[in-house]
């Protein structure tokens, strides 16, 4: 909704935040939400977490887990950044 970006921006790192201290209760989950983002443009804002993929199911320490879902995340934000000409 027009002029309300910062405040949907905000609420959102807020669930964010929520995922990341309260994620103990599902570890395998952890990577995911570690490298979930939230990008704004204006008003327009956006929650990207992107979930299981070949390269994370392949992956067998906590480093590889994070750094595949970093990964599957950045596919969603490359996505959504060409859609406003960000390269």
């Amino acid at each position: 909704k027009e002029g309300k970006g910062e405040e949907v921006e905000k609420l959102l790192n807020h669930y964010r935040d929520n995922l990341l201290e309260n994620g103990v209760m599902y570890p395998q989950n952890m990577p995911i939400a570690q490298a979930s983002q939230v990008l704004r443009f204006e008003d327009d804002v956006y929650f990207v977490m992107l979930g299981m993929s070949d390269e994370l199911g392949q992956a067998e320490t906590e480093e590889e887990m994070l750094a595949a879902a970093k990964n599957q995340t950045q596919i969603g934000v490359d996505a959504i950044n060409q859609c406003y000409g960000i390269q």
